[in-house]
């Protein structure tokens, strides 16, 4: 083989395994985030509660989250559906090292829409992704 040509045959077979991952990790936590509005439209708190990681509750109580969703669908109505609007992911190594992948949604309520974003991450050790951030936007909720 041309010597030339090993190192950007090399450089290209990382590049591809790598995006595999990063595809494969966009995926897995899309379906962590179809769940989770499936529970939040059948009210399953617990299962609700179970999809956020220890690490967001570090920064609000779980009880205080309820409120917050409770507010949310007293305001916007109850969760009809969502739509995926942008993804981002990508892998860390050493110190929290594992994948992460930020979504954004359009998300629809009986009453109003909302733009939601949600960070997951997933620990080299874990199976499962978990939320760790999740922020959510309409201009019904502003005001209060």
């Amino acid at each position: 083989m041309n010597p030339r040509i090993a190192p950007a045959t090399s450089a290209i077979a990382c590049v591809l395994v790598l995006g595999c991952g990063l595809k494969k990790s966009k995926e897995d936590a899309e379906r962590i985030v179809a769940r989770h509005y499936e529970a939040i439209a059948t009210h399953a708190t617990d299962a609700v509660l179970a999809d956020y990681d220890e690490q967001f509750f570090e920064k609000t109580t779980r009880q205080g989250w309820l409120e917050v969703l409770k507010k949310v669908e007293s305001k916007l109505g109850p969760y009809q559906s969502h739509r995926v609007t942008s993804w981002n992911a990508r892998n860390n190594f050493g110190t929290n090292a594992g994948s992460y992948v930020t979504i954004g949604c359009e998300v629809t309520y009986a009453n109003h829409e909302a733009q939601e974003q949600m960070e997951l991450f997933r620990a080299n050790e874990r199976d499962e992704f978990k939320i760790t951030k999740h922020g959510i936007d309409s201009e019904a909720l502003h005001g209060d």
